[in-house]
């Protein structure tokens, strides 16, 4: 790997953490390498959102959550 490739994988792992930190409660969040894209899946109902910047996914779980929040039984504390 380059350190290019190193710094990205650092990147991602930081913006995947964040992302988990603040919504893995409510979604399961992931980083598909092979596509490249970011995808959250609601843990109530599975539906799932897929963008190409961490960011466009923050804002998606936002608009989400804001329009159907996930029911309290359905979440976990869980990293997501």
């Amino acid at each position: 790997m380059t350190p290019a490739q190193e710094a990205a994988e650092r990147e991602r792992a930081s913006e995947l953490g964040s992302l988990r930190r603040a919504w893995g409660d409510c979604y399961k969040i992931w980083y598909d390498a092979a596509d490249a894209v970011w995808i959250a899946e609601r843990r109530d109902d599975r539906a799932r959102v897929r963008r190409h910047q961490p960011w466009e996914l923050l804002s998606e779980i936002r608009d989400d959550h804001a329009a159907r929040p996930v029911p309290q039984q359905f979440r976990t504390r869980e990293a997501g």
